[in-house]
């Protein structure tokens, strides 16, 4: 005898299945056969011993006694329900997939150190790191069932997708500045900035483990993080562009007349020591 009861991924690897048996009797009715369990709502102790699986781990199992009437009958008949409730063993879904991708993240920072004119390294760095993103998803795709929506790992995946793509585009936004406008002082502000990715990356990461997807807290760290830390770069660039270089040209323009002045003064002081 075989069951069947549909899935809910949504929360893969960190799911929880509620597996139902309903059995019924459709030629006795309730004045014939009278169907019951021995401990009514309470675990069942011969599943609780007898369960075992490498990938699932038995947490609940509680059954009900109910009736139902068919069209036809006006006799109820008993019908007996067995709820099973089953963790997934996540911590090898960890090792393989979330602990890779973690460090994957966590390398995209390293190109911030990376100098900015050193277009192969940095460059190539960051390509690298976004094949292996690509080709870690291909190999989460062929494990999972075909459905059309997207689990956990599946956003973990993308937000990590995103954080080596936003790397990529923060070196072509800084290699251009320095090379175009020759500012090396903007691309290390820059830099700096960018800097901070791991903060969000790690909070989103030990997300995973705590709080539930459905959770308003889930929403704020996975959507409103990524969104901070870019509201930081823009405010940060408009602050070097708007105030902090127009006083640096202030105060180039304020020493100048006191350098020429300087300059003047040894010219005739060198003129009174021929003389």
């Amino acid at each position: 005898m075989s069951f069947t009861t549909p899935f809910d991924l949504r929360n893969f690897p960190f799911d929880s299945q509620n597996l139902l048996i309903k059995l019924v009797s459709y030629s006795f009715n309730q004045d014939i056969l009278k169907l019951q369990f021995f401990d009514e709502g309470e675990a069942y102790p011969p599943i609780n011993k007898t369960f075992s699986s490498v990938l699932w781990e038995l947490s609940a199992v509680t059954s009900k006694t109910d009736t139902i009437i068919f069209r036809d009958n006006t006799t109820p008949f008993d019908l007996l329900t067995l709820s099973l409730t089953v963790d997934r063993i996540s911590s090898i879904y960890i090792l393989k997939y979330i602990a890779p991708l973690y460090f994957i993240g966590l390398c995209s920072s390293i190109g911030y150190w990376i100098e900015v004119l050193s277009l192969p390294t940095r460059g190539g760095f960051g390509v690298s790191l976004l094949l292996a993103t690509i080709t870690l998803n291909f190999v989460v795709s062929s494990e999972l069932p075909r459905v059309n929506y997207a689990s956990l790992l599946d956003s973990y995946i993308g937000c990590i997708f995103g954080f080596v793509f936003l790397s990529l585009m923060e070196y072509s936004m800084v290699h251009y500045i320095a090379t175009a406008y020759k500012n090396r002082e903007l691309t290390q502000q820059i830099d700096k900035t960018f800097r901070y990715q791991p903060i969000p990356l790690t909070i989103i990461t030990i997300n995973l483990f705590f709080i539930d997807k459905n959770s308003w807290i889930f929403v704020f760290f996975w959507i409103l993080t990524p969104l901070m830390v870019l509201g930081i770069l823009i405010i940060s660039t408009i602050h070097y562009i708007f105030y902090v270089l127009p006083r640096k040209e202030d105060e180039s323009e304020y020493l100048q007349p006191d350098l020429e002045k300087d300059v003047d003064d040894g010219a005739d002081a060198g003129m009174v020591a021929v003389c």
